[in-house]
C-alpha cells in the first residue's frame, strides 16, 4: 500500500514539475476600502492547454497585518450535456 501512494505521489509531482509552460491570458484587478484596504487580482492562466482562475488577495486587518490568500481552481464547461476542462487556444 505505501509503494504505492509513493509511486502516485511521485506521478503527481513530477507532472507538476515537467510541465510546458505557463502563460497568462487575463488579468483582473480589484481594490475595496469598506473596511480596511484590500486588492484582489485575478489571473486567467494557461497551464498545459488548460485554463486556471488564480486569485490572490491582500488586505489589512484591524489590527494593521496583512492577510494574503491564494487559490486556483481549473476552469470547465459543459459540453453535451459533460463537464469538461476549458482548453487554451
Amino acid at each position: 500500500m505505501k509503494t504505492k501512494l509513493l509511486a502516485i505521489s511521485l506521478l503527481l509531482f513530477t507532472s507538476q514539475v515537467f510541465s510546458n509552460e505557463v502563460k497568462i491570458i487575463k488579468e483582473y484587478k480589484t481594490l475595496n476600502q469598506n473596511h480596511g484596504v484590500s486588492a484582489t487580482t485575478y489571473n486567467v492562466i494557461c497551464i498545459d492547454n488548460y485554463k486556471y482562475l488564480n486569485s490572490y488577495s491582500m488586505h489589512n486587518t484591524r489590527d494593521l497585518d496583512i492577510e494574503v490568500d491564494e487559490s486556483t481552481i481549473q476552469m470547465f464547461e459543459e459540453r453535451d450535456g459533460k463537464s469538461l476542462p476549458v482548453r487554451c487556444n
